[in-house]
């Protein structure tokens, strides 16, 4: 099965024969060491820590005022402290148990580069809420930031790890499973992810949308509705207050009467394709070797968005879908048209290029 993987660049392959070989005979390759040393974020931790002084140094700072002045604490200064110092501890308890974790596992890192131990065992990928895990036994070992490694669900692995961090160096398959295999795998991971049944992707194979899937836009109908509402509302407000002799700056009302056409276009065309994805329009396809990609905007107040990319179309997606889909596999998506709403997705074949069946 490893030779229907083909990683994406950038990505840690564990399947690798060479770093495989050298583990074997319980050595580290100097690519292991170099992708080590930078698994751990120090820069994350350090936010981390300036965060817990930061809020630690307000309430100590809050609570001194009275004491240097000579005062008692008032009923609004004790209240205000209460809440710094309830914001304090809850910052303390979560982001300090994310950094005595990160210090931890650098820890146990320092100590498996010092000691070498290279443990091996056998196992299974696979797929919780959060992302996909390698698990053996009661332990869950650490995978590759940036994906898998390579590895695949339904292929029986065994896997060479440090000892103490469990950070997985490399794999070899066992029992190989079948493209049909990992396939319906792949498949039953994708629709508990994107929110589709494998009955639904039967219906889009036939070319049907089911129900389920099309009520994915009533959200932009909702959208395009308010749209539509607030500007004819404005409008109306524009309209008969200048009626009734509201006196305004004609530049003032010509850019806020384009303003609010602008908006109602926008709204009634959101609508108007939404409304053809919900009652009228067949689903499309799309397929390709596909990738995810994530695009943060927004200056002070970051926004985050994932989409899948297959077969130069860009697909929105939630961040639990985003985790789901392993890089550099042959997908085929299924989408409605009009909204570019993505209802379903399934995998071809694991070797990019290769026949879909």
């Amino acid at each position: 099965m490893s030779a229907f993987f083909n990683p994406m660049e950038g990505h840690t392959n564990l399947l690798d024969s060479y770093n495989l070989e050298a583990n074997r005979r319980g050595e580290i390759t100097e690519t292991q060491k170099q992708r080590l040393n930078a698994s751990f974020n120090w820069v994350q931790g350090l936010a981390v820590l300036i965060v817990i002084l930061f809020f630690g140094g307000t309430v100590c700072f809050i609570s001194s005022i009275p004491v240097l002045a000579g005062e008692e604490l008032e009923s609004g200064s004790l209240l205000v402290l209460l809440v710094v110092g309830g914001v304090f501890l809850f910052v303390s308890l979560f982001g300090g148990r994310n950094l005595w974790g990160m210090l931890d596992t650098a820890i146990k890192l320092r100590r498996d580069q010092a000691n070498r131990v290279i443990r091996q065992a056998q196992g299974q990928l696979s797929y919780h809420k959060k992302g996909y895990i390698f698990q053996v036994d009661e332990r869950k070992l650490t995978l590759p930031p940036q994906g898998t490694g390579g590895l695949l669900p339904a292929v029986t692995y065994r896997v060479y790890y440090l000892e103490e961090s469990g950070i997985l160096l490399s794999a070899e398959e066992v029992f190989p499973a079948g493209l049909a295999q990992v396939r319906a795998a792949l498949d039953e991971i994708l629709a508990g992810a994107n929110g589709f049944s494998l009955e639904d992707l039967a219906a889009n194979r036939n070319g049907e949308a089911t129900a389920a899937q099309r009520r994915k836009v009533l959200g932009r109908v909702i959208a395009g509705l308010v749209m539509i509402v607030m500007a004819l509302g404005f409008s109306v407000i524009v309209i008969f207050g200048t009626l009734d002799g509201v006196q305004g700056e004609p530049i003032f009302v010509l850019m806020f009467g384009a303003f609010l056409v602008i908006f109602l276009l926008a709204g009634i065309a959101l609508l108007a394709k939404a409304l053809l994805d919900l009652f009228i329009s067949a689903p499309q396809q799309a397929q390709g070797v596909g990738r995810k990609e994530k695009r943060v905007s927004g200056g002070k107040h970051r926004t985050t968005r994932y989409y899948y990319l297959v077969g130069g179309e860009s697909f929105e997606i939630g961040s639990r879908a985003y985790t789901a889909l392993i890089d550099g596999l042959e997908y085929r998506v299924y989408y409605l048209p009009h909204t570019k709403s993505l209802i379903a997705i399934e995998t071809l074949s694991t070797s990019p290029g290769s026949p879909a069946f």
